[in-house]
């Protein structure tokens, strides 16, 4: 099957759901966003397909920047879509949808030369599988503390109040946020700790610079945690400290990766 065709698929309902959750989030009564969740979720079903096909050739597996790129952002609407189920964050959706768009695009229009099966590393997929996790939920974590900041905002410029209204009250924001950097946390100390495990090398020198920069990553989220323990870390700083975090694991993975593949012109 072409990628194309559940590709656009994909992008379409995507694009189609957050509009139409946007809508309902400014219309003045208190509409449910929620009933928008059955397009999310057709999109995460034909962005499986479409990331399937995409990374699986029959020449090797694609791992480069645009289609793992496809991938983190199938495991961030797949987590989101999940996570409304019990917990109020369906409206996160409004800005996964339109990422999810584009990175479908990107991942269709720009496609990597792949690495043959059997120069696989042991343990390698493994990694790559924890990455990809730690990344997702670090990134839900860093578009909750968005949502926290603009609300507080909202909230001391007395703005925008029929927004206010829909959004979840600021403790619960809080508290998802924090449990999202955990489970964030967890996964990301399993993936480079994977990494030292099974890779040969985690210093040579094209991936130094990722080594390095995940590392400080996970430092910047273990202060945070520490912080939040032990001296009660909450609102503005809790949300600076998520976003450096998420910013130096963007860097890591995307930078690295963009540095090498497009700009060098390596594969």
């Amino acid at each position: 099957m072409n990628p194309a065709f559940p590709g656009l698929v994909a992008s379409a309902l995507y694009l189609l759901g957050a509009l139409a959750q946007f809508n309902a989030v400014m219309r003045p009564t208190n509409a449910s966003t929620r009933a928008f969740l059955p397009l999310f979720v057709l999109a995460a079903i034909a962005h499986a397909i479409t990331a399937f096909l995409v990374m699986n050739r029959p020449d090797g597996v694609d791992l480069g920047l645009f289609a793992m790129g496809s991938l983190v952002a199938l495991v961030l609407s797949v987590f989101v879509i999940v996570a409304s189920t019990f917990q109020p964050v369906e409206n996160l959706l409004m800005l996964v949808g339109p990422f999810a768009a584009a990175c479908v695009g990107a991942a269709l229009l720009y496609p990597d030369t792949a690495i043959p099966y059997q120069e696989f590393p042991e343990g390698l997929l493994l990694h790559a599988l924890l990455s990809v996790l730690a990344y997702t939920v670090l990134a839900l974590a860093a578009s909750q503390a968005i949502a926290l900041a603009l609300q507080e905002r909202l909230i001391k410029r007395h703005g925008a109040m029929s927004l206010i209204r829909i959004l979840p009250p600021i403790q619960t924001m809080e508290s998802l946020l924090f449990q999202q950097i955990w489970a964030g946390f967890v996964l990301l100390t399993l993936a480079i700790g994977s990494g030292f495990l099974f890779l040969t090398d985690m210093f040579a020198q094209r991936v130094v610079h990722h080594t390095v920069l995940s590392i400080a990553s996970w430092s910047v989220f273990l202060l945070l945690l520490v912080g939040r323990h032990a001296f009660g870390w909450r609102g503005t700083t809790a949300i600076r400290w998520t976003l450096a975090g998420f910013a130096l694991l963007v860097l890591a993975y995307f930078g690295s990766k963009f540095v090498i593949e497009v700009v060098l012109g390596h594969s």
